[in-house]
This record gives structure tokens, sequence and C-alpha cells, in this order.
């Protein structure tokens, strides 16, 4: 099954992410990339899903989830129960955004999950959640006092999407190291991350 089409309205696909429950539930992200400016190379870069309640064997049609800004990018996501959060790297300015669902995917509210000053664009984000929360790390560049360089991040939410003062978890404090490319975030039932 073809769930995402390079060319339709324009639009180029790539960094699928998919959540899955025993529900039957199963919900596809992706980064979808079109040319805005025709004589030259300005492009936009979106967020887009699709939904299935049967556990795949069908599919709604696609959503654009957001839009409107020049970068969103390196989607992940989660899902427990009703609730499904697509995190997301954004530059309005250098923020990491959350979509959030509490419907299955019906609908999204866009939130900010990460927005400080002296830092770059937060990227590579990963989410998981379990019963009671929901967890996100990143990597991101922050120039101050205490943090040189890039550094990977975590933080974490109620359901309410209350987020806690995030905190460092890779303590690069000198910029030896130069860069973190990928996080990777589990959860399980019992509150262990």
């Amino acid at each position: 099954i073809k769930l995402f089409s390079n060319g339709l309205n324009n639009n180029y696909f790539y960094e699928a992410r998919i959540t899955s429950q025993d529900s039957g539930l199963v919900y596809v992200t992706a980064t979808g990339y079109s040319l805005i400016n025709e004589g030259g190379l300005t492009y936009s870069w979106k967020i887009f899903g699709r939904r299935s309640l049967n556990g795949g064997k069908t599919w709604e049609i696609l959503q654009e989830l957001q839009g409107g800004y020049v970068f969103a990018a390196h989607p992940s996501i989660t899902s427990y129960k009703n609730n499904i959060l697509i995190a997301y790297s954004s530059r309005k300015p250098s923020t990491l955004q959350a979509l959030y669902s509490n419907n299955q995917g019906v609908t999204f509210t866009d939130y900010v999950i990460s927005n400080k000053a002296n830092s770059q664009t937060p990227l590579y984000s990963s989410v998981a959640s379990d019963p009671y929360q929901i967890y996100v790390t990143w990597t991101g560049e922050r120039n101050d006092a205490t943090y040189k360089r890039w550094n990977v991040f975590f933080d974490k939410s109620d359901y309410s999407l209350t987020w806690q003062t995030d905190r460092v978890i890779t303590g690069n404090t000198t910029g030896k190291i130069k860069f973190f490319a990928t996080n990777s975030l589990a959860a399980n039932n019992f509150g262990s991350v």
C-alpha cells in the first residue's frame, strides 16, 4: 500500500514514522516538501499524516497537519489510547513543536515543547509514552555559559502537555562532541524510560 505519493499537489515525501495500537489504530506521519518558487530553490516543508482504524487494511485521506512554515521536519510519533503526539523541528523561530490529538488523530493542536534563547533549531526528536507521561529527546545546540555546541535534551509532560524544564542528558559542556545525529527513546507501562 502506497501511503504517500510523490508529486501529489507538488509535494514530495520523506521521513515517514508510524505508531500502532492493539485497537487497530495505525497513524503514519511524514515530512513533505514542495517547491514554492519555480525560478529558484525555495521550498516549504510540511507535516502530513494518514490514519487507519482497522490495522492498516484501509486508510483515510492524506491530511496536511502543519504547513505554512519554511521548515518543519524530522517528525517522531507516539500514541497511547486516544492520544497521539507528533514532535517535529520548526523554524518558527527555532523550536521543537508538537502536534497533539486526544481523539485518535481526527484533529491536532500545535504546541511548543522547547523554544530556548541562544539555540539552533532542535533536531532529530524521539518521543515515547506510557499511561501517565509523554517523553521526548532531541539534539540541540545551545551556546551559553553551561552548554557548548550540541547536546541531547530530555523533557516530559503529562497528557495536559505542560512540559517540565528540559535537561541535558549528554553533558557536552566542552564542545568537543560536534553532533548527535539520531536519538531513540522507549517507555514501558511501569514508568521506565
